[in-house]
């Protein structure tokens, strides 16, 4: 990564949409802001972690502001996944996500509710 784009692009990643690695484990901690979010209070990033496509769609019925909302649930493919709740989000291990099949866009939907 060299150029602002680049950084850009990592920070908001990172950061905005709160997906990143900590210790092999997948980390969910937004930060979306209430216009970040679409007409129907969706917010959808397509990435990749632990060799397998991922589209994480947060869900924001309330359209709240960041710092106003916690995740509620998180459903992988429309069925709940396990899950450990950390300071502002939550924790998917590697292990579940390596058990998914490989070669489809596996959906993550994050359920986010008011604090």
């Amino acid at each position: 990564l060299t150029g602002s784009a680049s950084w850009y692009l990592l920070t908001l990643v990172t950061e905005v949409f709160g997906v990143r690695g900590d210790l092999g484990n997948l980390l969910l901690m937004p930060k979306l802001c209430q216009e970040q979010f679409d007409a129907d209070g969706k917010a959808t990033l397509h990435t990749l972690f632990a060799e397998r496509r991922i589209k994480v769609c947060y869900r924001n019925p309330e359209k709240l502001d960041a710092g106003e909302y916690m995740v509620e649930n998180v459903l992988s493919n429309g069925q709940k996944l396990i899950y450990t709740k950390v300071d502002g989000g939550v924790k998917i291990s590697r292990f579940k996500l390596a058990r998914l099949p490989e070669g489809v866009e596996h959906c993550l939907e994050v359920v986010l509710v008011k604090k």
